[in-house]
């Protein structure tokens, strides 16, 4: 896993985990397999917020994470998998986009943030930084 995400690339992490899809090991496969057929955008935005979120507090994630839910329920790829998984249920997402381009006006556009920062609705959740 280590080795996986030491990749400097976002897109090089996901193709290198979707590589490992016959993989003998079971739980890495079906997971390589689950991340291929998924949201790209979704995907990618994951690996930002593992990166941006390493030394910030909990309740500045926890902002950040209702911003970015905000952006992808208006402007993802969650109504199209709703649509493939439980509404059609025919288990084929149309994504906007592949793995290899989703465009970072994209990505920007769901990590922007949603409110200023004296009105988000988790404003007076606690800033404190585990050293």
């Amino acid at each position: 896993i280590a080795a996986l995400t030491d990749a400097d690339i976002t897109i090089a992490v996901i193709a290198a985990i979707i590589a490992l899809a016959n993989l003998d090991e079971a739980w890495i496969a079906r997971a390589a397999r689950s991340l291929a057929a998924g949201s790209p955008l979704s995907a990618r935005l994951i690996l930002r917020q593992l990166a941006r979120c390493r030394r910030v507090s909990l309740a500045e994630a926890l902002r950040t994470q209702m911003g970015i839910s905000l952006a992808c329920a208006t402007h993802g790829d969650i109504a199209e998998g709703v649509r493939a998984l439980l509404i059609d249920k025919d288990h084929a997402p149309a994504w906007r986009h592949t793995h290899g381009a989703v465009p970072a006006a994209d990505l920007e556009a769901c990590l922007a943030p949603a409110w200023p920062r004296q009105a988000h609705p988790l404003r007076e959740l606690h800033d404190h930084v585990a050293e």
